[in-house]
């Protein structure tokens, strides 16, 4: 069993090739891929660095996915036929393999899957994370686990995007709280099922955990911003 005051964070990762494809107008493939690895590695090592006792899981879509997971430091996790995972080594712990019981997108299925597996592995909280915050800091990792410490049992720490619409954080304790539901307009979802199911609710708002990628004006916004222009010119 793992250890009891250990945060499991799951990040998925897209295949790479096909990642933030809304931003075609704007960047070449190649610029696409860059920015993905690049938010994807800034991502992984917030959380590392911050003072929190986690563990990083990759849900990587592709085997270029499970090599930047292996370069951040964090435990790949592939994805197999029908959207089941298992480790790509041998590892310490048991094949992550679940059929799919419910129809979901397949986001949502393999997250569902991930937190069935850490809870049954012990844990008590799982956190999930886009890998697409550029401005994560360590410091919000801290607060969010601080907030879970400090709540009782079963609750949902969330943080939404800046349009108050996406997840940018989903903290469930135990891991199995709330099925994941992410998708469009999923925070006001999230929210309004954790209440409807009992559980206690924080909402944590935050410049890293608001900023995210995923629309063309998102990308401007990061090609104009002060230290926001510093960090796309880091790769460009």
């Amino acid at each position: 069993m793992m250890g009891q005051q250990t945060l499991a964070v799951f990040i998925p990762l897209k295949t790479l090739d096909r990642a933030k494809g809304r931003l075609r107008s704007a960047l070449r493939p190649e610029e696409r891929r860059g920015l993905v690895r690049h938010m994807f590695l800034h991502v992984v090592s917030a959380v590392r660095r911050a003072a929190v006792p986690t563990r990083v899981f990759v849900l990587a879509g592709d085997a270029a996915g499970v090599r930047l997971a292996e370069r951040a430091g964090a435990v790949p996790l592939a994805e197999w036929g029908m959207w089941r995972l298992e480790w790509t080594d041998s590892g310490d712990l048991p094949p992550l393999i679940f059929p799919p019981e419910r129809v979901e997108t397949p986001l949502n299925r393999v997250l569902s899957d991930a937190l069935a597996w850490a809870e049954e592995m012990g844990w008590q909280r799982a956190l999930v994370l886009p890998a697409d915050l550029p401005y994560l800091s360590p410091a919000e990792v801290e607060a969010l686990w601080q907030r879970s410490r400090a709540m009782p049992l079963p609750h949902l720490v969330i943080a939404p995007d800046r349009q108050e619409r996406g997840t940018n954080a989903f903290l469930s304790a135990p891991p199995t709280a709330l099925p994941p539901l992410f998708g469009q307009g999923s925070f006001l979802r999230h929210v309004a099922w954790a209440r409807m199911l009992g559980l206690h609710v924080q909402v944590v708002r935050s410049p890293g955990l608001a900023v995210d990628v995923d629309e063309v004006q998102d990308w401007e916004g990061m090609r104009r911003g002060g230290p926001i222009r510093e960090y796309v010119e880091e790769w460009l």
